[in-house]
């Protein structure tokens, strides 16, 4: 992976690397460590439908990281992103080329 494949992170110095979703710093050497970018769902997702709703939160460690999911409609932690689906506020978005918007309807087809 190269640190432009994803758009929350952002080069700040010669060596290190910002992530917007974890709030932390990355090293260059690291970022396809498991730990860091390389075990993050993040990028997935934004290859699906997602709800414009949806906030993750990245938490980097060596010793294991985790990411939390939030609605930022209704301030609930979400088990899995995949849980704003049946929500009636969904609005499903895609990023891509070019962003196609998707209704509630639609995603369960």
């Amino acid at each position: 992976m190269h640190f432009t494949d994803c758009i929350f992170l952002t080069a700040y110095k010669e060596h290190l690397l910002h992530c917007g979703i974890a709030g932390q710093f990355v090293k260059y050497r690291h970022v396809n460590e498991d730990w860091a970018c390389g075990g993050c769902p993040i990028p997935d997702l934004l290859e699906d439908h997602f709800c414009i709703y949806l906030r993750p939160q990245r938490h980097l460690n060596r010793s294991g990281s985790s990411t939390e999911w939030f609605c930022s409609l209704t301030g609930a932690r979400l088990f899995t992103p995949e849980s704003c689906r049946t929500c009636p506020a969904y609005i499903g978005v895609k990023l891509g080329q070019a962003m196609a918007w998707r209704a509630r309807e639609e995603a369960r087809a």
